[in-house]
């Protein structure tokens, strides 16, 4: 009876159970949201996102809050549909409820609820087979319940049939997902009842997100972001490539600007590699931020171009290209904010650039080697930095301590010396005059065996007409000479040429013994002076006088004269003929030629001797310009100065250059060189014996013929005295012999007549106005 009554409770169990479950599956299960999924061409959406702060997963499909979105939903509705009619309705409604409880909304045109449009279209199903636009199906529902579980395994066919509709939807922002409500009802008179569809069916799940500024302060944003982007693009450039070396030098020599600039940036440089991780670090952060910044605006491809294109030319290019420029600048205005960088990075940065200085050592500041620093000094003078001078005078300086006295000394072939057995004549201070050497090396039997040295000034108290032996001068002045070999530096000759002993040093073989035989007379090969040592370091000739009478008279290269000694300045006091040349529209003639004419004139030639006029008139009158004239054989005809019976009335002596003397009947030709004078009886001859006679009427005097023709031999600078100059100094000095007489007389008489005496000199005076015009 038990058994029986046991059976019969189970079998109405089962049945009240079938009935319960069959209503329930028809008021919760159906409308059945299978899936839903934005639709856009514009746009592609993604599934689940992982929180950053809670690092929990969101599930469902991410879309902007805020924003119209179109969705297309798959629906399964019980019941058989054939055809839609137009008085079925569907509603969809979102909540972040994950029960299965939906808030009721009853009427149709609340703001919380969207609208189903069911597409009758084929073609928005986008099928890809052949399928009607309306699906039936037999849906199988499971029996849940754990009574029969182990016993049955029931199923319930029903009859659904699936349904494509498509709405606009548009969300606030929720923290939380969207869980989805749908309703559907074939009454429009029905309230509305939705149905919640669940919580594990991630494709009926929304998950909105915002941005987090406002669009404008994005874009501010990001041109900030850009900004600073390119300003570490440019200090990397223009910061990194500034050497310390460099900064160093432009704090000492720059202009003002560039000394400031360098002070404030040196305290930042100077930390290279912490300097360096810096700028890198927030170069890549702020390109970083930017890109993923325009990521959210841009999608795929057109995002990486933008990304690219604006880094690169806005970040990279032009930066790079101003602070290539200037860089000193822009480190310097904007040092504070570099600073600010380093703090900002230092956590990462300073480890980085301590485990830099670790393995590779701190930064070492460019050093220059001679070969760069002349290569940097020809590249300035190319770039027109610098001038071809300054050029040759810097590279003359960096070669100058790996020269040796071989390479500019002057061998004795170009050496201009004396044997030491020569006699101090005229004929030898004309020769010295005319060479223009201030020191002169002396020579006993060979030129090779130098044994001493005078110097011009040496000469100074020697009158020629004593003829005093040379080697007197050498034995009473005992001048030491340095002595060098080939092989000796440019520097250690300049030190010992600068102590002032000597400025001009005999040079020998690198075997010879100098030391130990410094009273051996050895073989010579040049000399060099202390001028040759300055033109070598400056790399430019020295000129003097003496190397342009040469030049006109030779019209050599300067190279010839490389071998000449510099001239030693004289005060006045020491030597009245060294006195300043005087620059005349006439031809230069050295104040030394012009002193030892006057001397050579008074002394030889008979018109100029104190017969005829006073030496201090003599004197004067040789300083007129127009006396000196200058002749070039420029043509290549000959050039007469004189002419062989041709009647002329002028005095004419060299003073610079050769001419040609034409004699006898074979025309045998003589060279006539400096002081060669030709004319005399010209100007007085020997019949006329008193000055007075030479000084009378020119019509009863015999004209001069020369019996000889004188011709330029390429150039030639002489004296040209008329016959009518040189009676004007003759008069003045009778003149003044005169006068001379008639005082010695007044004086005689006790200088009772005054009124005469005043008489005389006012006469002579009146009369000495030629001597002053002259």
């Amino acid at each position: 009876m038990s058994i029986k009554l046991i059976f019969i409770a189970h079998i109405i169990l089962l049945l009240a159970n079938v009935v319960y479950n069959s209503k329930t599956n028809d008021q919760e299960t159906f409308p059945k949201l299978l899936y839903l999924t934005p639709k856009s061409s514009k746009a592609s959406y993604t599934l689940n996102e992982r929180d950053s702060l809670t690092n929990e997963i969101k599930k469902g499909w991410i879309i902007k809050s805020e924003e119209e979105i179109e969705l297309l939903l798959y629906i399964l509705v019980d019941g058989k549909i054939t055809k839609l009619e137009k008085n079925y309705e569907s509603f969809i409604y979102f909540t972040n409820n994950e029960s299965d409880l939906c808030q009721n909304i009853t009427s149709r045109q609340s703001p919380q609820a969207f609208k189903l449009d069911f597409i009758q279209d084929r073609s928005k199903l986008r099928f890809t087979e052949n399928d009607a636009f309306v699906n039936r199906r037999r849906a199988r529902k499971l029996n849940d319940l754990s009574s029969l579980k182990n016993n049955l395994n029931p199923s319930i066919d029903i009859e659904t049939t699936l349904l494509v509709a498509e709405t606009n939807i548009k969300l606030k922002h929720s923290s939380r997902s969207y869980f989805t409500c749908l309703s559907f009802s074939k009454d429009p008179n029905e309230n509305l009842v939705f149905f919640h569809q669940g919580s594990k069916n991630v494709f009926s799940q929304i998950i909105t997100t915002r941005d987090l500024l406002p669009i404008y302060l994005v874009v501010i944003f990001y041109f900030v972001l850009l900004c600073f982007s390119a300003l570490f693009s440019g200090l990397n450039l223009g910061l990194m490539s500034l050497d310390l070396t460099e900064l160093n030098i432009l704090k000492k020599i720059g202009n003002e600007k560039e000394k400031k600039y360098a002070s404030k940036i040196h305290p930042l440089r100077k930390r290279g590699n912490l300097l360096l991780c810096t700028i890198l670090i927030g170069n890549v952060l702020v390109n970083s931020t930017s890109t993923l910044i325009l990521g959210n605006y841009l999608e795929g491809i057109f995002a990486a171009m933008g990304s690219t294109l604006l880094i690169v030319i806005f970040g990279e290019i032009i930066p790079q290209a101003i602070c290539s420029r200037h860089g000193l600048a822009v480190g310097a205005h904007t040092r504070f904010i570099t600073y600010c960088m380093v703090l900002f990075t230092f956590v990462v940065s300073y480890p980085l650039s301590r485990v830099l200085d670790f393995f590779l050592g701190k930064e070492i500041a460019s050093t220059y080697n001679r070969d760069i620093v002349r290569e940097l000094m020809r590249q300035a003078k190319e770039d027109k930095g610098i001038e071809e001078k300054q050029f040759k005078l810097i590279a003359g300086a960096l070669d100058f301590k790996h020269k040796v006295v071989k390479d500019i000394m002057v061998p004795l072939n170009d050496v201009f010396s004396l044997d030491i057995n020569s006699i101090l004549d005229f004929e030898t201070f004309k020769i010295i005059l005319q060479q223009g050497y201030s020191r002169i090396p002396v020579y006993e039997g060979s030129k090779e065996y130098l044994v001493g040295m005078i110097l011009i000034q040496d000469l100074l108290l020697n009158d020629p007409a004593d003829k005093v032996p040379l080697k007197a001068v050498i034995e009473y002045y005992k001048h030491r000479v340095p002595k060098c070999k080939l092989q000796d530096s440019l520097g250690s000759m300049f030190d010992k040429f600068r102590k002032g002993d000597s400025h001009l040093a005999f040079v020998y073989e690198n075997d010879s013994n100098l030391e130990s035989q410094d009273d051996v007379v050895l073989e010579a090969v040049g000399i060099v002076t202390f001028e040759n040592i300055i033109e070598e370091l400056v790399q430019s000739d020295i000129k003097d006088e003496a190397d342009t009478k040469r030049e006109r008279r030779k019209q050599k290269n300067r190279e010839l004269l490389k071998g000449k000694l510099g001239n030693v300045s004289l005060s006045h006091e020491n030597l009245n003929i060294f006195v300043e040349a005087d620059h005349s529209n006439g031809p230069l003639i050295s104040p030394q030629i012009r002193k030892a004419l006057f001397y050579f004139l008074a002394s030889s030639v008979r018109p100029f001797t104190g017969e005829f006029i006073n030496p201090k008139i003599l004197e004067a009158f040789l300083r007129m310009p127009h006396l000196t004239i200058e002749k070039r054989n420029l043509s290549g005809n000959d050039e007469f100065i004189y002419e062989y019976g041709v009647e002329c009335d002028y005095f004419i002596i060299i003073l610079d250059g050769k001419a040609k003397v034409k004699v006898g009947t074979e025309g045998y030709e003589v060279d006539a060189g400096l002081f060669s004078y030709y004319g005399v009886n010209a100007l007085a001859n020997e019949e006329e014996k008193d000055p007075l006679e030479c000084i009378g009427n020119d019509s009863s005097r015999r004209p001069y013929k020369p019996e000889f023709s004188l011709k330029v031999d390429n150039y030639c600078v002489c004296l040209k005295i008329t016959r009518q100059d040189w009676k004007d100094p003759v008069k003045k000095s009778l003149m003044e012999r005169n006068l001379n007489i008639r005082e010695s007389k007044l004086r005689e008489n006790g200088g009772k007549n005054v009124k005469d005496t005043k008489m005389i000199r006012n006469q002579v005076a009146s009369e000495s106005n030629l001597t002053n015009n002259v």
